[in-house]
């Protein structure tokens, strides 16, 4: 159903990040019309249609293993998230939901999401580390396995991890993307602001200047980090909001490339009554992502 509904949706051309012409408008306005059928359409359809959901159960050489976090005040949209997961064409070996230990309930989330334990979902509880929760516990216990981080407050297409693994097929040693913004840099190679990068890069496929956004689904190999993506001392001084900016520092330093699915991208739906916490209004209406992002290649004496 929302592989179906997506093909409505406009993906980012070029011209839509340069000028705000009244077409950019229109196709604004159209998908957000979309989106707000589809917040309709779907918690009815999951509500009357159960018999093809849940993981893998064949041998499979790579597992696939999708990793999600989330916070309080998003338990109850949390299911139509996992709902998304658990429906894929291409279906995960597992999925975790890892939980700060000391904000939530064993038994009132073991409660609420009592169906989709049932069909596999692992609950982990741990240590809050932020936003980095959602990639930190699941890619050291997974090390020798694929990894997909997502957030939590999307609708995914139920070709999500097919689309995702078609493109890891063509070279297994990328970080794999659906949504990817392009760094930018000024002619002294001095990194401009965050708002002045290629919002969702349309027209660009791969590169090391990628900056792969968890909120699109990211895929990422096998072992492909060393140990200091797990260094949480430095992560929770330089970046302890921004997990794409430390995410993408990581590449950089193990020169890895990132590639998106598709050449153009589209966004993706929102579930209703998740954003009123938003890091993303944070980070880049007030700049985090770029005093983030600059502390780290500092730190790293990264060279662009």
């Amino acid at each position: 159903m929302l592989t179906f509904l997506y093909k409505f949706i406009f993906p980012v051309k070029e011209y839509d990040t340069k000028l705000k012409k009244n077409v950019y408008k229109i196709k604004r306005k159209w998908n957000a019309l979309v989106d707000k059928i589809t917040n309709i359409i779907m918690p009815i359809y999951y509500k009357f249609f159960k018999s093809s959901y849940g993981l893998n159960e064949d041998e499979r050489k790579e597992k696939i293993v999708i990793t999600v976090t989330t916070i309080p005040n998003r338990t109850k949209q949390l299911k139509l998230c996992l709902e998304t997961l658990l429906r894929q064409t291409l279906k995960p070996d597992k999925i975790q939901l890892w939980l700060d230990e000391d904000r939530f309930n064993k038994d009132e989330m073991e409660k609420l999401l009592s169906d989709e334990i049932r069909k596999g979902v692992e609950l982990k509880f741990c240590k809050d580390v932020k936003v980095h929760t959602k990639y930190y516990y699941s890619m050291q216990e997974n090390r020798d396995d694929i990894v997909i981080t997502v957030d939590d407050d999307c609708y995914y297409p139920e070709n999500l991890i097919e689309n995702l693994m078609k493109e890891y097929e063509k070279g297994k040693n990328d970080v794999i993307c659906c949504r990817a913004h392009q760094i930018c840099v000024d002619e002294k190679r001095k990194v401009k602001k965050y708002s002045d990068w290629v919002w969702c890069s349309p027209g660009i496929k791969e590169g090391r200047m990628l900056l792969a956004t968890g909120v699109g689904g990211v895929l990422y190999p096998p072992n492909i980090f060393g140990s200091e993506v797990f260094n949480k001392d430095v992560f929770l001084k330089l970046c302890v909001s921004q997990d794409d900016m430390w995410l993408k520092t990581m590449e950089l330093i193990y020169n890895i490339n990132v590639r998106k699915v598709n050449t153009y991208t589209k966004e993706w739906f929102t579930i209703k009554g998740t954003q009123s916490i938003r890091l993303s209004s944070d980070n880049v209406d007030n700049c985090r992502n770029d005093e983030s992002f600059d502390k780290l290649i500092q730190y790293y004496n990264i060279k662009l």
